[in-house]
């Protein structure tokens, strides 16, 4: 018998969207926090996080994936996430839970999205696999402008 490959995941939501980023990359969750503002900056970048004398810039990812806006309040969460480069905060609607899935279910997105690793369908839902790195990566303008 073979065993099918398991990862686990972090699964939130983004408005109405199901997404989920590997665990690997997630260092922390947070409540809202006060940030300090940059003048000038594209709006994708919601300001900057005093984490314990590390300035952490935190996105809005709405605006990183060109999704709708969504709205926050004193219950959103901000997931600080590890990448290869730098440490960076993802503002979030909702964290759902920690989920183990079975890479084989995860399929192949359109070849338009470099930062979805994959998508998971099931009969009442989907949910996408982020690949944050591709994200920070990905050629988007207001990524570009917000690190000038």
């Amino acid at each position: 018998m073979s065993e099918k490959p398991e990862s686990y995941y972090l699964k939130f939501r983004l408005g109405e969207q199901i997404i989920l980023v590997s665990l690997d990359s997630v260092y922390l969750i947070l409540p809202i926090a006060q940030l300090q503002n940059i003048p000038q900056q594209h709006s994708a970048l919601a300001g900057i996080l005093n984490y314990h004398g590390q300035a952490v810039p935190v996105y809005h990812l709405y605006e990183l994936l060109e999704a709708s806006k969504v709205a926050y309040d004193l219950d959103t969460p901000i997931i600080l996430c590890s990448l290869s480069s730098q440490c960076i905060g993802l503002f979030v609607s909702e964290v759902m839970e920690v989920c183990d899935v079975n890479e084989q279910l995860i399929q192949q997105p359109p070849k338009t999205w470099a930062y979805v690793k994959g998508i998971i369908k099931n009969e009442t839902s989907s949910a996408w696999v982020l690949d944050l790195e591709q994200l920070l990566h990905w050629p988007q303008p207001c990524l570009e402008r917000a690190h000038e």
